[in-house]
């Protein structure tokens, strides 16, 4: 039997791709060492038997701070020694984005396999959501200084490990043409974040309509995920203010602006029309997913990773039957020429609210619901898995 090292540098329990990843191993046999950061009990019954989870805690104090806030990229090099401590040879080093990088090459020279780089998004453009750029002061100009460092030695870091896996992967197209182009290397294979395809749509498990007191010709609006910068939710809350009553917004899931959206709903008066709702198991999602009437995914223009990447809500959305309103971006964009399945808007408050308009007055909900269905079995997990295959085959 095969064994592969699954390296992620954060939580598992909704990590949708991880996970489905880990489970398209254990389909094809082989067996699997999940090393991540939290509890014991974190992510307990995702995965049979065959896998075995190794909860990791990274380095506290100041150099460890210091190392992280500059040198990021060996921030989670406990992740090898975790994973080396074993005392196994593995197959498959599997590295999710660019932090696991370096532990990967690690833990491939200790104990063998073939290191495939999974690279999530532009992490390095991503890292200005991650420092508070906007601070004013001696701190704004510390954290501008910081960010320009990690920039700098994360660019290099990558170029030289990237050139050095066996086999990298992506997520989209666009980001496989940048990664190609960055690095001077051959354009990595494509595995898009798709659900695990189904038959049917799921069946729809929550009544939003009765728990809010929500009336029937009312049309809920759904954003499911992390809040955070960059996902466009404060301007969706504004537009929601501008929309036509019927609309409501529930938002499912927690992060670092869950207070200040918080704030936000209620100092627009809205707390009757936008409601919060805690992060469900993964499992339990889709039938969460498939109780709205439309998917929201907004992106903002941050950087070049929310330029290029695929919003792996748009999939989710489509696979539970969800007519989507998403961001004018070139992935996005892609899916809708294909398909006919929603609206996307631009970033403004005003095209926003303009394409909730549209959505609640539009008489081709019919037929773009009916189109999901198609557009689901199109974007599916069980068609981007030839990476696992082609790495476990090795």
């Amino acid at each position: 039997m095969k064994r592969a090292a699954v390296l992620l540098p954060g939580p598992i329990a909704n990590d949708g791709r991880v996970i489905r990843t880990i489970r398209t191993m254990r389909g094809l046999g082989a067996a699997v060492d999940l090393f991540f950061e939290g509890d014991p009990g974190e992510g307990a019954g995702l995965f049979d038997d065959g896998v075995e989870r190794h909860p990791v805690r990274r380095r506290e104090g100041f150099l460890a701070k210091l190392e992280r806030n500059t040198l990021f990229y060996r921030d989670w090099l406990v992740l090898a020694n975790a994973a080396i401590a074993t005392g196994r040879r593995y197959d498959v080093v599997w590295a999710n984005d660019l932090p696991a990088l370096l532990p990967g090459h690690r833990l491939r020279a200790a104990c063998g396999g073939t290191l495939v780089y999974d690279a999530h998004e532009i992490f390095l453009e991503t890292l200005n959501q991650c420092v508070p750029l906007d601070a004013g002061g001696l701190r704004g100009v510390i954290f501008h200084l910081l960010h320009r460092i990690m920039r700098i030695a994360g660019r290099r870091a990558e170029r030289r490990l990237a050139r050095g896996v066996d086999r990298f992967v992506t997520v989209s197209r666009s980001l496989a043409e940048h990664f190609a182009a960055e690095y001077g290397i051959p354009e990595p294979a494509v595995m898009m974040n798709c659900p695990e395809g189904a038959n049917a749509p799921p069946e729809s498990t929550v009544n939003f309509r009765e728990e809010y007191g929500w009336d029937t010709d009312d049309r809920i609006f759904l954003y499911q995920g992390i809040q955070n910068l960059g996902r466009g939710l404060p301007a969706l809350i504004e537009a929601m203010r501008r929309a036509d009553p019927r609309a409501k917004l529930v938002l499912l899931g927690s992060g670092p602006l869950h207070e200040e959206l918080r704030t936000l709903v209620s100092r627009q008066n809205l707390r009757k029309r936008v409601r919060f709702r805690d992060k469900v198991p993964y499992d339990d999602l889709p039938g969460v997913t498939a109780s709205a009437d439309f998917g929201v995914t907004l992106l903002e223009d941050l950087n070049l990773s929310t330029r290029l990447g695929a919003p792996n809500k748009l999939f989710e959305y489509l696979h539970a039957g969800l007519p989507v309103l998403v961001s004018d971006r070139a992935e996005a964009r892609r899916v809708l020429e294909r398909y006919d399945v929603g609206i996307a808007v631009g970033p403004a408050i005003g095209e926003i609210a303009a394409g909730i308009a549209n959505l609640l007055g539009s008489d081709r909900i019919e037929l773009w619901s009916a189109n999901t269905h198609e557009a689901g079995r199109e974007y599916s997990w069980k068609k981007q898995t030839g990476p696992i295959e082609d790495a476990l085959g090795d």
